[in-house]
């Protein structure tokens, strides 16, 4: 299958294109768990992959980053290499 897109251009219609639309649950647990787990926790616990939360969380934006028990926001990756 293909497709135009805004250049003109045609082309082909991958399986990453096509994707299962946000039911308002996902959305919900999505809004609740932001900020608390790491997103890879998060796309496990809605059904979802990494890429798919990152993605929806930006559209709503919401911050996937975690904050230290002293409410700090902090850069994990950076603080925990590895």
């Amino acid at each position: 299958m293909h497709y135009q897109n805004d250049w003109g251009q045609h082309q082909e219609v991958t399986m990453a294109m096509i994707h299962r639309p946000w039911t308002d649950d996902e959305t919900a647990m999505l809004r609740v768990l932001a900020g608390t787990l790491p997103p890879k926790d998060i796309a496990k616990a809605i059904g979802r992959t990494r890429a798919a939360v990152t993605i929806r969380a930006h559209e709503m934006h919401l911050s996937l980053r975690r904050l230290d028990p002293d409410g700090v926001e902090r850069n994990w990756a950076k603080v925990c290499p590895g």
